[in-house]
This record gives C-alpha cells, structure tokens and sequence, in this order.
C-alpha cells in the first residue's frame, strides 16, 4: 500500500480535494464497509506523516535487545484494520491472518478497485488502477514452417524470477546470497522457451516451437 500511495496516481486520485469530499456524500451508513472511505483513510494516514513519529514504548514482544546497545527506534504507525477486514471480507486467504502473497493480494486489490470504479460509475480510464496496464507480448515460432504468430494479453502484474545463487555465510552465521540486478531478472523472464507439443496452424501437425 505505501508502494501503491508513492505513485502520483494513486495521490491524486485519493488525496484531491474532489476524492476527500466523499466523506460528505458517502451513502455508506458504514465507513468500514466502504472501500472509497478506507482507501481515502488509508492514504490520508500513510501520505500526510501524522504518524511517522516515535512510539511512546517499544512493542511487547520487542523489548529483548542488548541494553549495552542504542533501544531500537519503533514509529507508531498505520494499523488499517479496517481497510484490512474489508478488503479480505469474503476471501478464502485475506480474510484470514494467515501469511499471504503480496502479489496476489495486489491483484485481489487491484481487481476490487476497478469493480468499485464501476459500481461508483467512474470511467475506468481516470482511475489509477489504469496505470498498472500493460501489455504482455507472446511470439510463438514454428521450427518447421518458421511461421510466426503474436498475441497481446493485458496484464496488471508480472512474476520475475530472481536467481539464488549462495555466496557463503556472513559473520553473523546467516547465509549470503548474490545481489540479483533487475536487467538480469527481465532477461529471464523473456528468455526463450520451448515448446515440444505445438500446434501448427500452418503445418497443421505437433511440432517444437519456439516461444
């Protein structure tokens, strides 16, 4: 959600004058069964900075470090528990306290936002969800006809495989890994697969196919 409210989109769109005067108009007897109100609270409370400062006391189960040491500095920070129960109410997995995917948990989001524009009877193309679109290109090549056939998916999100390589163990016991660039992670994802069991349209049989 802070990656989400970092985005000049998602700022605009929830922290306008225009978005703030919902709270007036709502006709939601409920704000914790409104998505609009707790997105409006959401991002009010993660943007503004009211409560980047210090806690009072560290939380319970993190009071054990080394006295000899500095205190570890703890922010009281942004509990949306609402926003939290909402966005989860129905679902299999959010609605648990379960450990979850973020990934899924941003398209789930994602998903209810644009269902939500739609119930609101906003145009699509002025929400911010419209700036995760993009793309996703399939080139398909047949080894035999070498015919070459394209298609174009939308898509919100994309899952980049990230190496793991070990490097060893550091000083304090723990292991290391390789620092991973970006550049390598998408040359990854469109490296070149194939396909043992394609069919053809051309040559109208099972063929290898590169894709």
């Amino acid at each position: 959600m802070q990656t989400l409210f970092s985005l000049p989109a998602f700022r605009n769109r929830y922290l306008s004058d225009t978005a703030l005067a919902h709270h007036h108009t709502c006709d939601n007897p409920l704000p914790a069964s409104c998505l609009e109100c707790q997105m409006l609270k959401l991002g009010d409370g993660l943007v503004s900075g009211r409560y980047s400062v210090k806690a009072k006391a560290p939380p319970a189960s993190l009071t054990e470090y080394d006295t000899e040491q500095e205190a570890p500095k703890f922010q009281e920070g942004v509990k949306p528990s609402q926003f939290k129960a909402l966005i989860g109410k129905g679902h299999e997995e959010f609605s648990t306290m379960r450990q979850q995917d973020s990934e899924e948990f941003l398209q789930h989001l994602i998903d209810r936002l644009r269902s939500e524009a739609k119930r609101q009877g906003r145009s699509e193309a002025d929400e911010p969800t419209q700036h995760l679109k993009f793309g996703m290109e399939q080139r398909l090549q047949c080894s035999e006809c070498k015919r070459v056939g394209y298609k174009v998916d939308g898509a919100d999100l994309a899952s980049l495989p990230v190496e793991a390589v070990e490097q060893g163990v550091n000083e304090d016991g723990k292991k290391s890994w390789k620092q991973v660039r970006l550049e390598e992670c998408l040359d990854s994802f469109c490296d070149t697969e194939t396909l043992s069991d394609y069919s053809c349209s051309s040559c109208q049989k099972k063929v290898a196919a590169q894709k």
